[in-house]
């Protein structure tokens, strides 16, 4: 039995350190990029398997070279990522973060392969969210998807 069950995205995330976001049509040169994992889903995954639940997700990647190291980042945490798919022929979903030196961020999300996680997928699922204490979800992912894996937890 899991402690946590998670149904969410799993995203590349792409940070921005900027002195100023471009204006409308303007070019801002000497950004610092970095990259990390992320996802709503999967971030909610890693903190609750970091705190020592036993934790489950379902997802989808891409076939690129991003989905790969994304699964197997939240497999090193513990996270058991059977339920994770790679979706043939979707980019992995992405996001694309500025942010500036007082820290405020602007994001753009590039759901991919979020897109394809289907009501049918949280049906094949059922049994192991049934047995999960704490469901937890987000909306980077196609709300009818939340809304079916909502009415199995409450079902089980």
């Amino acid at each position: 039995m899991t402690d946590v069950f998670v149904l969410g995205s799993i995203n590349q995330d792409f940070v921005l350190k900027v002195e100023r976001r471009p204006q409308p049509g303007e070019t801002v040169t000497n950004a610092e990029l970095s990259t990390h994992n992320g996802g709503k889903g999967a971030n909610q995954a890693a903190a609750a398997a970091l705190l020592g639940a036993s934790v489950t997700i379902l997802g989808r990647v891409g076939d690129d070279e991003f989905g790969e190291p994304l699964v197997r980042a939240l497999e090193e945490k513990g996270i058991d990522t059977d339920l994770v798919e790679r979706a043939s022929g979707a980019s992995t979903g992405a996001a694309f973060i500025t942010v500036t030196p007082d820290g405020e961020n602007a994001i753009t999300v590039a759901p991919g392969a979020n897109r394809s996680l289907a009501p049918e997928d949280v049906d094949a699922a059922a049994g192991a969210i049934g047995e999960a204490r704490v469901l937890v979800a987000q909306m980077e992912i196609p709300v009818e998807s939340v809304l079916r894996a909502v009415e199995v937890a409450a079902e089980r």
